[in-house]
């Protein structure tokens, strides 16, 4: 009976952990594209950055990382769509280069110059984290983003047109992106 129970238990751990990886979809209602996201970002935090408050966490300079397909009637669009939390200055209109440091490589991607409604995605893919928060959007393709998910190293910088802003690894999501591109067609 022991041995039952273990094995049971085990089973349970292993299908909740195969579910947390399993990329979500959902139908945007606005503009009709069926979204698949991974089911966690990829998030880093600014290098050398303080809290603002002793206690919190939360207040530091963070960028999410989400990879997705956009499929609209057949069409498949990839992309990372990246969330910044709380930009250092008002960046009211600048869209930065995308740079991930991945090891001795790093992969430039430009951001795109459609809407995010355009694109197909007119409801965000997670709460922003304040008013301040920057959505932005980079072309990328099933190749990009398992070069990404494969990466034994990475980094994230922001490269604006007069600064610069790096940001290291907090939370690894590289599990959850190599589950969407198994999913990609």
């Amino acid at each position: 009976m022991r041995t039952v129970l273990i094995c049971a238990s085990a089973m349970l751990l292993c299908a909740c952990a195969s579910t947390s990886l399993a990329p979500r979809e959902y139908l945007d209602e606005q503009t009709t594209a069926t979204i698949t996201v991974a089911a966690q970002p990829l998030i880093f935090v600014a290098q050398n950055s303080a809290p603002i408050t002793r206690d919190s966490e939360r207040n530091r300079d963070y960028v999410e990382l989400y990879g997705l397909d956009v499929n609209r009637m057949g069409t498949h669009r990839q992309f990372i769509a990246v969330l910044q939390w709380i930009p250092a200055e008002d960046l009211a209109g600048t869209v930065p280069t995308l740079e991930l440091g991945m090891g001795p490589d790093t992969l430039q991607l430009q951001p795109t110059s459609e809407s995010a409604k355009d694109l197909g995605i007119a409801q965000p893919l997670a709460p922003a984290y304040s008013g301040g928060s920057h959505w932005w959007y980079y072309p990328a393709d099933p190749a990009t983003l398992r070069r990404i998910a494969a990466a034994h190293e990475l980094n994230v910088t922001l490269a604006f047109a007069e600064r610069r802003a790096s940001y290291e690894m907090f939370s690894d999501g590289r599990a959850q992106l190599a589950e969407l591109t198994a999913v990609l067609p």
